[in-house]
């Protein structure tokens, strides 16, 4: 009888152990990265921005400016200017597979090839984000005064839309009723950009004097994630009529970190690029916007650093992480 209880209570203790044992392993779970830095010919391990052209190259935006990667090897794409210390803080691929970069000067170039072409805006405030409107134009939004609409087919055709109480705007996205949501310092804007001079339409408050740094639709435009400098994450959901703005109980730690960029992939998770904690996958259920899975890739989980500033999906379904200060990796 003493043998029995005591090899229960062996068998107890062995599964209490590989139970602590297993729930560490998948706390500390490592994930295979390919990591590029100087030494492999990157020019600079700060990255702001990661897109690719048509033919299948990544376009790389550091500190350093533009480098164009064929899977072996980077190569520097010169402005044609040759401006001293200007790098692109943000980029987009139209409709069209045209590539666009907005600068921390103010420039804004395309390409449709192996060069930059120059677009003439009359603006020396650092680009945040680029997006295209369901019109197809192109709109640079800068951190102050004015954003511009570009034709991206001529793009010598330029609108200069004055936007009512010169915010300051760090990023913007369209609603699916063709509303212009722009993320200022401490609100988001929408407006009419419809007309001849836009319309402020509406101000979502409640974030806590954070500058809204990303604006993510969800669903078609359902709902949108937005994130914050410092304050996380909010769910947003915005008819013609209303807006209501929450946030996520079931998971305290989406509500204190810093949000770079957000990046929807193509099995419906987004990923979140933050200043302190790695990147954050998410997953929701789409109708109503419940968090449904939170997975966070760090130092632990065998990144090269902490502070990411993008992640680009390849045409490959590949995941790349640009970060500040710690160079790019492939996932």
């Amino acid at each position: 009888m003493k043998f029995i209880n005591d090899f229960r209570m062996l068998r107890s203790l062995c599964i209490l152990v590989c139970s602590f044992v297993f729930a560490g392993l998948l706390s500390g779970q490592s994930f295979r990265f390919r990591n590029y830095g100087p030494g492999d010919n990157l020019p600079s391990n700060v990255i702001y921005t990661i897109n690719q052209d048509r033919n299948g190259y990544l376009w790389i935006g550091t500190t350093q400016g533009i480098s164009r990667f064929d899977g072996f090897d980077f190569f520097s794409i010169a402005f044609p200017d040759s401006a001293f210390s200007r790098y692109p803080s943000c980029s987009l691929k139209d409709n069209d597979e045209r590539l666009w970069f907005g600068c921390n000067d103010g420039t804004l170039f395309w390409s449709d090839g192996s060069s930059l072409n120059k677009v003439k805006l009359s603006n020396s405030s650092v680009i945040s984000c680029l997006v295209q409107g369901p019109d197809g134009n192109i709109y640079a939004v800068p951190q102050r005064k004015a954003i511009f609409r570009i034709n991206p087919r001529n793009p010598e055709e330029i609108d200069t839309l004055e936007i009512p109480g010169d915010p300051v705007m760090f990023s913007a996205a369209f609603s699916g009723s063709g509303k212009l949501l722009i993320g200022t310092q401490d609100n988001i804007m929408v407006c009419d950009v419809n007309k001849s001079s836009p319309e402020l339409v509406s101000v979502i408050e409640g974030f806590d004097y954070s500058s809204v740094t990303a604006i993510q639709p969800v669903n078609e435009g359902n709902w949108y994630l937005i994130g914050t400098d410092g304050n996380g994450l909010f769910r947003l959901f915005l008819t013609d009529a209303e807006s209501e703005l929450s946030r996520f109980p079931d998971d305290k730690r989406l509500a204190s970190f810093s949000v770079k960029s957000l990046l929807m992939a193509d099995d419906q998770s987004i990923w979140v690029s933050t200043a302190e904690a790695g990147a954050v996958k998410l997953l929701f259920i789409p109708d109503n916007g419940a968090l449904k899975y939170v997975r966070f890739f760090d130092n632990n989980s065998g990144l090269p650093g902490n502070y990411v500033s993008v992640v680009f999906q390849d045409a490959e379904h590949n995941l790349w992480l640009g970060f500040n200060g710690s160079g790019l990796s492939l996932f």
